[in-house]
């Protein structure tokens, strides 16, 4: 089927329709355009869509029937914004310069390893080191401090079990009425 001239409708039933140069379909931004295939090719080369327009544009991907979504499903390669790739494939992040969460959990399963680089980490909620896991200090010149005011003869540290027994400070003030002598037992009792 050709087009040509003032043509306003077109119908064919077989064959291909084949358009050369530049197209415009519809003349209006309320026209819609409906695409029956289930597949969409775009033969060779990079691809670009363009959303023209004086104001910042969104581009959205919507499934107009009640109750229906739409998904974005990358069947290869990964997604990127800005040319760089945020997430790949597998399902892995990358390149991210900044991570916030407002809510929800933040959970690895299986065997995965958290790791940091040098920046400071700050932990706002109770901690928890579940059974038989253990917390190690590296060797070197690093030390674990804890900065308590002590306003009654509360421990620093609690330690229970082993020849320690329980309510041992280790290191730094040991609390009120606790002398520096004490405190010297209390850190070679609950380290022996």
């Amino acid at each position: 089927m050709v087009l040509t001239g003032s043509t306003t409708i077109g119908t064919t039933t077989v064959g291909d329709l084949s358009v050369e140069g530049s197209t415009i379909l519809g003349d209006s931004t309320s026209d819609t355009l409906i695409l029956n295939p289930a597949t969409l090719t775009w033969a060779g080369g990079n691809k670009t869509i363009d959303i023209t327009g004086a104001a910042t544009r969104t581009l959205s991907i919507l499934n107009s029937t009640d109750g229906r979504v739409a998904n974005l499903d990358l069947s290869d390669g990964s997604l990127f914004t800005a040319n760089t790739s945020r997430l790949t494939n597998t399902g892995a992040l990358e390149n991210i310069t900044g991570y916030s969460q407002s809510s929800g959990d933040f959970a690895i399963l299986g065997t995965g390893t958290f790791s940091t680089a040098t920046g400071a980490i700050s932990l706002n909620g109770d901690v928890t080191i579940a059974a038989n896991k253990n917390l190690t200090l590296s060797s070197g010149g690093g030390h674990i401090s804890y900065f308590y005011k002590a306003i009654s003869g509360s421990p620093i540290i609690n330690v229970s079990g082993g020849s320690g027994g329980s309510g041992n400070a280790i290191g730094g003030a040991g609390g009120a009425g606790t002398s520096r002598g004490q405190q010297s037992n209390l850190v070679a009792n609950a380290l022996n």
